[in-house]
């Protein structure tokens, strides 16, 4: 069983190695590419962390180009 979360690909990057990711301010985020999207597989993620997550995702966006 598996539920994930569609992002445009160009965010993978961004969220494994960001500057956000560099200066420790947030963890490291690392999904699967599928179709030239980037699923991030909510099952692996402790419910505690969702807004670490969010947060992740937002700082990524904020750096990745529009696709």
């Amino acid at each position: 069983i598996s539920a994930a979360v569609s992002l445009p690909a160009s965010l993978a990057e961004p969220l494994r190695t960001g500057r956000p990711v560099r200066g420790g301010l947030l963890p490291a985020v690392v999904g699967r590419l599928a179709d030239d999207r980037l699923l991030l597989d909510l099952y692996a993620v402790p419910p505690a962390d969702d807004e670490k997550l969010a947060a992740a995702v937002l700082a990524a966006a904020d750096q990745s180009p529009a696709d």
